[in-house]
């Protein structure tokens, strides 16, 4: 048997047979005593040993405990702890390092520490460092695979611990792994990657102390924790460039990311910030990277399960491409030294399809971002194309400069809206995603939108409408939350710029504007104008700017004060005033005093709002195009002017024209005097002609090529349209001039554009003729043709009745004009129609009636209106609707403006009948011992209108008892129904009865009980009924000891058997009293035999565990001698009956343990022991 029992316990414990400490007690590189010795010992000693090397140097110098190394130390295996800590003296200044190993020397690649194919490896209060520094500045440069520590196919690996810690410095990465199967790395209590320890750097380890690149910078590791439940387990990364990078080319089988604790980017004094001078990376990276050995270039997921959580974080994190959960809380995430130039957002998310919680509805939870140190046009919080990311309970603080410190870049509908309507001191409301649920924050006092305190949550209806009740007592801003966890940006004033007008500034002037921008969320608004490299200058404070002159303008809106955002574009406002340019025409000179010159090429600049014309020496526009031909000699003005309604500036560019040869015609000083009345006294004068040989043509034309004159000076001509042809005896051809128009002084036209004739009424009247025009006449008669009587002398006539009328108009010059008779119709009805209207019949045999007309085809204020009843004929109503009313028969009639009346409507109102009562289904359900469960089913109402019916039952005494067709819980007696219909109409039942029977109720059901001795049993019903509960101590007692409604009693304390009686009742009814045993044992245990004997004589052939008491096995084991299971059960009714695998086992002593539970106490019971099998 001791033979038996020794093999298996070392069977069970051969792990801790050989481990060995190794302790160091030189600083030299190699040899006896040296770190390399130790190392080398523990790598021979075996990995199925856990070797400790341990310090012991006598040198208790800071600079004396300084192991310099000349090449690599030994890549440690598995089973090792490496304890700087045990090395006597100080600490390496507030660090827990009490040993240095150093590297001064260049080498292509070093790892001070490497981890390679092994388990179980810890490394605590060590100071790594590598000080080749003259690579900066001459050759061999420093290389890039430089390492603290560095891991190789390594799992369960330990790299600090609380007052263990170790310090890492002056290489790239301070901890690295890139190999393809490392597994449970925990990194905690160190300091990576900052400088000096020390206040004076001479009592440093080396005269120059560099820096790490990056502090962790791991590929494909499983189960990756950095930092701790405990403050004291967290690390302080002080790099200027990057502290956390982890990603993996792997899609799957990643694990878990733990960040807690830890103080990120901060000095010793966990106070100074670190100068961040990497502005490409973010601070602390999980997924895609470029400063990652996995090619960030590659797009696929990665499934680690992220928690960051109770870090201290002034610079930023960016999560990408994670498949997993992501948990941010309890993080303080403070102002840096970052400017707008890298990455200014504290936390980005990119690409997280599972999303995850930032905060959370547990205040505790939140998060803390507080502002950065440089002017930040970045958001706190971004959100790219990823899942459903829950933003809750954040405390946001002058973090941004305008807009949400959320942002979300997401195409997805799946993103909720969320805005602010409207504010007072006692509520705010607004809108949002419909069902959403919305939580309110008050505002910081910087001008982004961003949640520093939380005010209250509320839900969103079916249609989005929300409204929190309550003291308001600052600006409130919002996030609404999905069904789906997705949370939206915080509310902000936002623009819709899909119908503004841009109008330019003209002439020099402030005329400029951008108006018809629509907004929402915003109290007020102001425009900033930017003249770089000039301050920006606020010019208006409405959401239109008018009187703008050119410059960039932004717009911005403003909610509470304090919640502002800017438009999402500027716009640039330039002076367009319109320019005649000349430069670059082609001048064609007229010849022979012919009007063949020419003028093309103009060019207008800024001519969007530009009109132009060509004007003669005589002030007349000759021409509207950009080109002008047909010109004779003289000076000619081509003028454009700005159209805008502010703007009135012109610009003129001059030509002067001049004839080349042969005779010319001068128009300049013409003189036309106008003809009067359209009599022969206009007269064409001034014209003179030189370079002309003797007997001229000469002849002037009218409009029709009728000759009126043949000399220079035309005169006594009737008004019209005149021009001169001149020929000499020369070669040139003859000359023909514009036309000339000679007015008409006096003359009187009659203008019919504009008249509008009005019909006479129907009640005679009210016709009218106006709008004619008569420019030249100064007095005026209307004449009635038919009557011959005048109606009227102003050129507006009104009041007429139908008929034809004729204007005579004349003037001081004596003129006079006579206009054709113009006619006066009778008027006819103007229609008008019933568009919508509603009507509701009488109910109920009353005058409850009423029509009402909701809507006409045309305003009901030009119309008169009277309701004829058709029964009696008389005028019931002169409004439009009628209320009040029987059943019955109704006409409408509409007198227009004319006075002309129709019958527009015919309405016919009949009624519902009345309600009754089918009894025939009826079914009445007796009440049972008078415990009110009687019921009435199955009455059927007809003629029910449809709507809203309200039913009331009623008992004899006239108490209320139900609100529905069927009445239920009803105890006996007579009950009547009333009921009333959507029309108000009531009806009554007859009496309707309910009776009552009593019955015998089932008995209770209740299980035996086993307790421990002076305890308390509990008696639970197993088939529990409305009801109450009764327990006796006898069969025929008659006072219950105890009584209740739910059937479980708790017995004193017992000290032997009892047996109780228990009965249930309902009502008046009661079932029989039932015995409950209550069996009380001294103890509760499990006994295994110490010998059995399976030979198939039927007397102990199965060993088994025997229970006393109340025991619930979990698990009985039987081991042979090599410790390996023959037989194993969970239950007391199996045995072992001394055969595995159906073969018979030796005789000889078995090992067993066994586990169960003390079901009185709920206790452990733990029990091994040796059983002797006999054959």
């Amino acid at each position: 048997m001791r033979k038996l029992t020794a093999v298996f316990l070392l069977s069970l414990f051969v792990q801790l047979v050989n481990a060995e400490t190794f302790v160091v007690t030189s600083n030299a590189d190699s040899g006896p005593g040296t770190l390399r010795e130790a190392i080398e010992k523990a790598n021979a000693n075996g990995t199925a040993t856990n070797d400790v090397i341990r310090f012991n140097m006598p040198q208790l110098g800071f600079k004396d405990r300084v192991i310099n190394l000349t090449s690599a130390l030994p890549a440690l295996t598995s089973n090792i702890t490496i304890d700087g800590t045990t090395q006597p003296g100080e600490t390496y200044g507030s660090t827990h390092a009490r040993v240095c190993i150093k590297m001064d020397l260049y080498a292509p690649s070093f790892s001070v520490l490497k981890v390679a194919d092994a388990v179980d490896v810890k490394i605590f209060g060590l100071y790594l460092y590598y000080g080749y520094w003259e690579g900066f500045f001459s050759y061999p440069l420093r290389s890039k695979t430089l390492y603290g520590i560095e891991l190789e196919n390594a799992n369960r690996i330990t790299i600090g611990a609380p007052g263990k810690g170790n310090v890492i410095n002056g290489v790239v990465h301070a901890i690295y792994s890139n190999s393809d199967s490392c597994r449970d790395v925990r990194i905690q209590s160190n300091f990576l990657g900052l400088k000096s320890i020390y206040t004076y750097p001479e009592v440093d380890i080396d005269d120059v102390l560099l820096n790490v690149e990056s502090c962790i910078t791991l590929a494909q590791v499983k189960d990756i924790t950095i930092g701790g439940d405990t403050p004291s387990e967290g690390n302080l990364f002080g790099s200027p460039d990057r502290a956390i990078n982890i990603d993996s080319k792997y899609s799957t089988g990643n694990g878990f990311i733990k960040i807690r604790h830890n103080v990120i980017g901060l000095e010793f004094d966990k106070t100074t910030l670190v100068d961040v001078y990497d502005f490409w990376d973010y601070y602390v990276n999980i997924g895609r990277s470029r400063n990652n050995p996995v090619d960030y270039s590659k797009e696929f997921f990665i499934d680690y399960r992220v928690e960051f959580t109770d870090n201290e974080l002034p610079s930023h994190l960016r999560i990408s491409h994670v498949s997993d959960s992501v948990i941010i809380q309890r993080n303080r995430f403070m102002e840096d030294f970052r400017s707008t130039t890298g990455p200014g957002t504290k936390v980005l998310i990119w690409r997280s399809p599972k999303g995850g919680v930032i905060g959370g509805d547990e205040p505790a939870n939140a998060n803390l971002f507080f502002k950065k140190k440089k002017y930040n046009y970045f958001s706190s919080v971004y959100l790219g194309e990823s899942g459903p990311f829950t933003v809750l309970k954040n405390t946001f603080e002058c973090n941004s400069v305008f807009g949400s410190t959320i942002h979300i870049n997401h195409y997805s509908k799946d993103i909720p809206f969320v805005q602010i309507d409207e504010t007072t001191s006692t509520y705010v409301k607004g809108r949002s995603t419909p069902n959403a649920r919305i939580d309110l924050y008050y505002d910081d006092d910087c001008t982004a939108c961003e949640g520093r305190i939380y005010l209250a949550k509320v839900a969103a209806d079916a249609k989005g409408e929300w409204q929190y009740n309550g003291s308001i007592q600052g600006t409130v801003v919002a996030t609404a939350t999905t069904a789906l966890g997705y949370t939206s940006e915080f509310s902000k004033p936002i623009f819709n710029t899909d119908s503004v007008v841009i109008v330019q500034p003209t002439c020099g002037k402030k005329n400029g504007s951008i108006t018809n921008i629509k907004a929402e969320g915003a109290e007020s608004y102001y425009w900033v104008r930017h003249e770089y490299p000039k301050t920006p200058d606020t010019v208006s404070w409405s959401l239109d700017l008018i009187d703008a002159g050119p410059g960039e303008y932004i717009l911005h809106g403003v909610h509470g004060g304090t919640c502002v955002n800017t438009i999402y574009q500027s716009y640039v406002l330039q002076d367009l005033t319109p320019k005649a340019e000349k430069h670059w025409t082609d001048v064609t000179q007229p010849s022979c005093g012919l009007f063949n010159g020419a003028i093309n090429g103009i060019v207008i600049s800024n001519g969007q709002n530009a009109g132009w014309k060509w004007i003669n020496n005589q002030g007349q526009t000759i021409s509207s195009d950009m080109s002008v031909s047909g010109l004779g000699p003289g000076t000619y003005r081509f003028v454009v002017t700005d159209t805008t309604s502010r703007g009135g500036c012109s610009d003129t560019a001059i030509f002067v024209l001049a004839n080349l040869s042969g005779p010319t015609v001068h128009t300049d000083n013409i003189r036309i005097a106008d003809a009067i009345c359209g009599m022969n006294k206009g007269s064409l004068t001034g014209i003179t002609v030189s370079n002309a040989s003797a007997s001229p043509f000469i002849r002037w034309i009218d409009s029709l090529g009728n000759e009126v004159g043949s000399a220079l000076d035309l005169l006594n001509v009737k008004p019209g349209k005149y021009r001169l042809q001149f020929k000499d005896a020369g070669l040139c051809d003859t000359i023909t001039t514009p036309y000339y128009t000679v007015g008409d002084t006096g003359g009187i036209n009659f203008v019919m554009n504009n008249m509008v004739t009005q019909p006479a009424k129907c009640e005679g009247g009210g016709g009218s003729i106006q709008g004619i025009g008569a420019p030249g006449g100064e007095s005026f008669l209307w004449t009635n043709t038919g009557a011959g009587t005048t109606v009227g002398s102003a050129l507006d006539v009104l009041n007429l009745p139908a008929g034809n009328y004729q204007l005579t108009a004349t003037n001081s010059y004596g003129c006079t004009k006579i206009l054709s008779p113009v006619t006066v119709p009778q008027a006819a009805f103007d229609p008008i129609h019933v568009l919508d209207a509603r009507g509701v019949p009488a109910t109920c045999g009353l005058s409850n009636g009423s029509y009402t007309v909701n809507r006409f085809s045309k305003d009901t204020g030009l119309y008169d209106f009277r309701w004829i009843d058709s029964a009696s004929g008389s005028v019931i109503s002169r409004v439009t609707n009628l209320f009040n009313i029987s059943n019955g028969t109704y006409i409408l009639f509409a007198r227009d403006s004319n006075g002309c009346e129709a019958q527009i409507l015919h309405v016919l109102l009949l009624g519902p009948p009345m309600p009754s009562f089918d009894y025939t289904g009826m079914q009445v359900k007796p009440d049972q011992c008078l415990t009110g469960s009687g019921a009435i089913s199955g009455l059927v109402v007809n003629n029910l209108p449809g709507g809203t019916t309200v039913y009331e039952w009623t008992d004899s005494n006239g108490q209320r008892v139900g609100n529905a067709l069927a009445a239920g819980n009803l105890p006996q007696g007579n009950y009547t129904l009333q009921v009333t219909d959507s029309w108000g109409c009531k009806v009554t039942s007859a009496a309707i009865t309910v009776p009552n029977n009593n019955t015998t109720l089932t008995n209770p059901l209740y299980d035996e009980q086993s307790i421990l001795k002076n305890t308390a049993a509990t008696l639970m019903v197993k088939n529990p009924q409305a009801g109450s509960y009764r327990l006796f101590d006898s069969p025929s007692a008659t006072t219950p000891l105890q009584q209740n409604t739910t059937g479980i009693f708790t017995t004193p304390a017992l000290s032997a058997d009892k047996l109780y009686w228990v009965q249930y009742v309902n009502g008046v009814c009661a079932s029989e009293r039932v015995p409950v045993w209550v069996k009380v044992v001294d103890k509760t245990a499990v006994y295994v035999p110490t010998a059995f004997s399976p030979n198939g004589d039927g007397k102990n052939d199965l060993l088994k565990a025997i229970p006393i008491g109340k025991v619930k096995l979990t698990r009985f084991t039987v081991y042979d001698r090599w410790g390996g299971i023959v037989f194993s059960t969970s239950n007391f009714s199996g045995g072992w009956n001394g055969t595995y695998q159906g073969k018979l086992l030796e005789t000889g002593v078995y090992v067993w343990t066994l586990k169960a539970v003390d079901e009185l106490t709920g206790t452990t019971i733990e029990q091994k022991g040796t059983v002797a099998l006999l054959r």
